[in-house]
């Protein structure tokens, strides 16, 4: 999501958002159930995008069982 805000909204506490990137006005996150919580923390910031994406198998698969590579 892209925002005009200087200063992003603080989604740590968000139920359900996890791996929160704040950098250049983007805040980028992964969201497990409901969005409804992130979309509430969201209501009072001026969000000019919002991008959404269904997780893949493959990171379905690494989130369950791991990456060994590493």
């Amino acid at each position: 999501m892209t925002t005009r805000t200087a200063t992003p909204p603080d989604l740590d506490a968000v139920a359900g958002v996890t791996a929160t990137v704040v950098g250049d006005h983007r805040v980028r996150c992964e969201v497990r159930g409901p969005i409804g919580p992130l979309l509430r923390a969201l209501r009072d910031t001026d969000v000019t995008s919002l991008d959404a994406r269904e997780a893949s198998l493959e990171e379905l698969f690494l989130s369950y069982y791991g990456d060994d590579d590493r």
